[in-house]
């Protein structure tokens, strides 16, 4: 194991141990739905996965990570007050900007036409 590797770690295992750490012991799955080309439905399933997940009461958030055309809001029949972009810019928190859709549904677009 490398050094850094091991660094990562050990700040990990501090971090999950802390006391204001509301997740301590709690482990999340994380799924990434990719593909090399557009429109063959990877929002569709990430929205349809997120609602099952959902259904069984897991808890889901999708972040929809394309900063020229997010459509995870138009599919999720929301507008989205602020994005990933107001993240990127410093001017938000990931909290700020998660908006709930259904119980147990979170989500947090990309924006569309960010250069």
């Amino acid at each position: 194991m490398s050094t850094q590797e091991r660094t990562l770690r050990d700040a990990i295992a501090k971090q999950a141990v802390r006391p204001e750490n509301k997740a301590a012991g709690k482990k999340a799955s994380v799924f990434c739905v990719t593909s090399g080309k557009g429109g063959v439905g990877k929002t569709c399933f990430s929205v349809n996965f997120a609602l099952a997940l959902a259904k069984c009461g897991r808890k889901a958030i999708i972040i929809d990570g394309d900063f020229g055309f997010s459509n995870v809001n138009i599919m999720l029949g929301k507008n989205a007050k602020y994005t990933l972009e107001h993240i990127v810019r410093g001017e938000k928190r990931l909290e700020d900007v998660m908006e709930e859709c259904y119980p147990n549904v979170w989500y947090i677009s990309g924006g569309s036409g960010v250069s």
